[in-house]
């Protein structure tokens, strides 16, 4: 499996090949690694993302175990989502007028969950546990394939293909990612509601389970981009999405301390000409991190 540790200045990527394995270091970079991901049929290379300088235009990285070698996957130019290894599922925002493509915005879940979850259990199983735990502003699309066919404006987007999103990575969204059609969005009332369940167990059968899907949330970015206040067990997922005339960040979640759990969501909609607007997106993490900062201060023991 693959682990980031930081030995020096900056986490980088080890191998562990057995259960109380040595780490081996594979990745010397000045930069941080901030995921990395095993191509799943042979093992023989893995893709991370890092970004350079600190500059969040994050850029995703092919790693040859065998050799070392490391090939630039993406333009080097486009802003892709620091998270996401599956060529379908990342986002990217160019510093051009060119369009972007939406990974996620306002949701419970990226397209690569998404996915697995309509794979193995259906949109329709998936719809119907959303209204059975109250979720009721909740939305999600019939699948990822259809809502980018629906932004793309696709003559049938519910029979939208992989290969014909991939031909069409470079077009402009048509339809706004917040519709009545094609969308997936939650309010902040559904994913406090979400979390304060889901991270106790509410929803999950088996005890590792849920130790796994803490584990998942404990790493999520939004927990240093705020950042989330010190001293706090931090769980939460972020998302964003950015495209001509909309944008959208999102980081619900919950903080564990004193024995005493608080659970937030931090979200944000706003209509702005440009195709990216990172300063907005810098107030809103100022702010988020402004706001939770004395409620950790004043319930803390």
């Amino acid at each position: 499996m693959l682990i980031g540790t930081r030995f020096a200045d900056t986490n980088q990527v080890h191998l562990v090949k057995m259960p109380g394995g040595a780490r081996e270091q594979l990745t010397f970079l000045p930069d941080r690694v901030l995921s990395a991901e095993f191509e799943p049929v042979t093992g023989a290379s893995f893709v991370f993302s890092k970004d350079i300088g600190g500059g969040e235009w994050y850029q995703l990285y092919r790693y040859d175990v065998a050799t070392g070698d490391i090939t630039l996957l993406t333009d080097g130019k486009s802003r892709n989502s620091a998270r996401s290894i599956r060529p379908q599922s990342f986002s990217r925002s160019k510093p051009s007028s060119s369009p972007s493509m939406p990974a996620y915005g306002a949701s419970i879940a990226p397209p690569s969950t998404l996915r697995t979850s309509f794979k193995h259990a259906g949109p329709d199983k998936v719809s119907e546990f959303i209204a059975s735990v109250g979720l009721r502003n909740t939305m999600i699309p019939e699948s990822t394939r259809s809502l980018f066919g629906y932004l793309l404006n696709a003559k049938d987007y519910k029979t939208f293909t992989w290969e014909e999103l991939g031909a069409a990575a470079n077009l402009p969204s048509v339809d706004s990612p917040l519709n009545k059609g094609e969308t997936m969005a939650s309010t902040a009332d559904d994913f406090v509601s979400c979390y304060s369940r889901a991270l106790h167990g509410d929803f999950f059968q088996h005890k590792e389970t849920l130790n796994e899907f803490r584990r998942i949330l404990s790493l999520g970015d939004a927990i240093w981009l705020l950042p989330l206040p010190l001293g706090a067990s931090a769980f939460t997922k972020g998302g964003s999405i950015d495209v001509p005339g909309f944008h959208a960040i999102c980081a619900p979640g919950a903080m564990l301390f004193d024995n005493r759990w608080v659970y937030f969501c931090l979200t944000i909609n706003c209509y702005t000409k440009a195709e990216t607007d990172p300063a907005t997106g810098t107030a809103f993490a100022a702010a988020g991190s402004k706001a939770l900062t004395p409620v950790k201060q004043t319930l803390s023991c």
